[in-house]
């Protein structure tokens, strides 16, 4: 009874699905059924995955002109720091500044006289340096009694504040 109820629906599936119930057997319809089945979840996970990667280019792509039109944006606003007025104008001036020290574009420098100024303001320190501690050996010795003049402090203070000057635009 069960054999024959078995052979029944397979006979309407047979008309449903449009095929010939006596020459194809029940194990090769549902293998055939299975196949189909697997291949279609295989294509919907390809399609999935071929969607992410077209999300992902496209978003990277929007990255990227994002982070391309910021750069610009920056580039503009460094050059319009830079070049604060040009023409003369003297409106706005605290207002560029301010902007500038916000931004940090007012401590940038090339860095070759950068380098350049610190190897001179090095020399010059130093030069100081040796004639002070000469001076400063002499006059404990007690070889050189020579008393200083006022001018000698002024001079000596100039250097001073030249040495320093350098020392600060270095760093």
């Amino acid at each position: 009874m069960m054999h024959e109820n078995m052979v029944s629906l397979f006979d309407e599936l047979g008309q449903y699905y449009v095929f010939n119930p006596k020459k194809v057997s029940i194990e090769e319809f549902f293998l055939d059924l299975h196949n189909f089945r697997n291949m279609f979840v295989q294509a919907l996970k390809e399609n999935q995955k071929r969607r992410e990667a077209e999300e992902k280019l496209r978003r990277a792509k929007l990255a990227k002109e994002k982070a391309e039109k910021e750069k610009l944006e920056k580039q503009q606003k460094r050059e319009q720091l830079i070049d604060m007025n040009a023409e003369g104008d003297e409106t706005g001036v605290m207002d560029s500044l301010l902007e500038a020290l916000q931004s940090g574009a007012a401590f940038r420098r090339k860095r070759g006289p950068r380098q350049a100024n610190r190897k001179a303001g090095c020399a010059v320190t130093s030069l100081l340096a040796s004639e002070l501690t000469k001076d400063d050996a002499l006059v404990s010795v007690g070889a050189k009694k020579k008393k200083m003049t006022e001018g000698d402090l002024v001079e000596m203070d100039t250097v001073h504040e030249d040495s320093q000057d350098m020392l600060t635009r270095a760093s």
